[in-house]
């Protein structure tokens, strides 16, 4: 169980680290990119930006946020189902949710010793 929740937390580290290049690609100047010889920087900025907005996996981690100590999908199923994420993709993550929260729950309980 402890090495799914090691994997369920890389996932949204990357997911949030790579959210920090959507910043970095609108401070690129452009007009010195090529002459910088950072064309390659951008291009991989570009594609990072592209697969955190159509990878659904990703769309559906990054949407995992912590309300009151407590994990929610931050995401309805009628909106999943507008960005064409798969229904049983959605369901997955919320039972990600539900597996992170009761994860937590025990420790909690744990710590009365």
């Amino acid at each position: 169980m402890k090495k799914i929740n090691h994997v369920r937390i890389v996932i949204l580290g990357l997911a949030f680290g790579l959210m920090g290049c959507k910043k970095e690609i609108k401070t690129v100047d452009i007009e010195n990119v090529e002459s910088k010889g950072g064309a390659f920087a951008l291009q991989d900025s570009l594609e990072t930006l592209y697969m955190m907005q159509s990878n659904p996996e990703l769309m559906l981690a990054d949407r995992i946020i912590s309300k009151n100590s407590t994990y929610v999908l931050d995401m309805s199923e009628n909106e999943a189902t507008e960005l064409h994420i798969p229904a049983e993709l959605y369901q997955k993550y919320v039972e990600v949710v539900k597996n992170m929260n009761s994860s937590n729950d025990h420790p909690k309980a744990n710590s009365n010793h």
